[in-house]
């Protein structure tokens, strides 16, 4: 265990940093929204600073994680990073261009960094201070909260990711040190309020589950779709208004509101059917996706959604 007072900074020293550059019309709250989640990320990034003696290379794991197999995490002298398809949140990348003056671009429009762990190396980590001190003149840990966003109206909003940032610069600038690699994945968004013992699956794209639902790590641990980890995120999400931000029409977006019942019926067909490995035997197991390439650049077809399908209805 290690304190976090031991660091260069505290949730409520970090609070007064958050959104110094960024237009902040009021000091902060160490209990404000977003403020502990973007401490803990400059804790990640500068752990050297919080651990005496820490080892050149550290794997940070988010708490929400488990782990279901065996998980390689270097080989040899090269860090594996894992990545996610198809999820480009733009103001990430806005903030890292901003502390290091545009240096630290997506490596591969394809993948995200955003995996929930990741294996940092000491070396890539002082050339990053190095280019993000020579442009804010800062140490890396307080750019990293005062170039970040402070939404005036509301803080659901995610304005800076410290696992885009190192993923981006370490394999552009970094490559005979580190590695892409793809790992199946259950990204567990929350729970629907108005159904929270059934879980839904949303999309998948290659070996990335987006889903929503309940925890049950013995259950997943069992799925024939064989993840090797599950990040069971714990947030409460109305599925009406779920429903609503998906609707491409906003006729179809004030009806969810109104009649979370509704919103309910439509999701009906995302309801996930898992098979468990012990149940399996006389059924055709859903096998786990081979892994991709040793780069993050994978591609799939991409056709028009089904008529009829809920997809289709979405895109409406």
């Amino acid at each position: 265990w290690v304190d976090e007072a031991r660091g260069p900074c505290s949730p409520a020293t970090a609070a007064g940093f958050v959104g110094a550059r960024r237009g902040r019309r009021a000091a902060l709250r160490a209990t404000s929204p977003r403020v502990g989640w973007l401490f803990q990320q400059v804790i990640k990034l500068e752990a050297s600073r919080w651990i005496s003696g820490l080892s050149r290379r550290y794997l940070v794991v988010d708490s929400d994680v488990v782990f279901f197999r065996r998980v390689k995490m270097l080989d040899g002298p090269v860090a594996l990073l894992s990545w996610q398809p198809d999820y480009l949140h733009a103001p990430y990348f806005e903030h890292a261009a901003r502390l290091t003056n545009g240096r630290a671009r997506r490596f591969d429009a394809a993948a995200s960094g955003v995996a929930h762990h990741m294996v940092f190396d000491e070396a890539c980590l002082d050339a990053l201070r190095g280019i993000v001190e020579a442009a804010t003149g800062l140490p890396l840990w307080r750019a990293f909260l005062e170039e970040a966003d402070v939404p005036s109206t509301t803080w659901a909003v995610a304005g800076a990711s410290e696992y885009e940032l190192y993923f981006n610069f370490a394999l552009s600038e970094y490559p005979a040190t580190h590695r892409a690699r793809a790992l199946t994945i259950r990204d567990n968004s929350g729970t629907f309020v108005e159904a929270p013992a059934t879980s839904y699956l949303l999309k998948r794209t290659l070996h990335h589950w987006r889903m929503v639902g309940p925890r049950d790590a013995s259950r997943d641990a069992r799925d024939s779709r064989q993840w090797h980890l599950a990040a069971y995120h714990r947030r409460d999400l109305p599925i009406s208004l779920f429903a609503a931000r998906a609707a491409k029409q906003q006729t179809f977006a004030e009806r969810f509101l109104r009649e979370p019942a509704l919103a309910v019926k439509i999701f009906e067909p995302l309801r996930d059917h898992p098979i468990l490995r012990e149940d399996a035997r006389a059924r055709t197991a859903t096998p786990a996706p081979a892994a991709a390439g040793p780069g993050p650049i994978a591609t799939r077809a991409r056709g028009a959604p089904k008529p009829g399908s809920f997809a289709a209805f979405m895109s409406s």
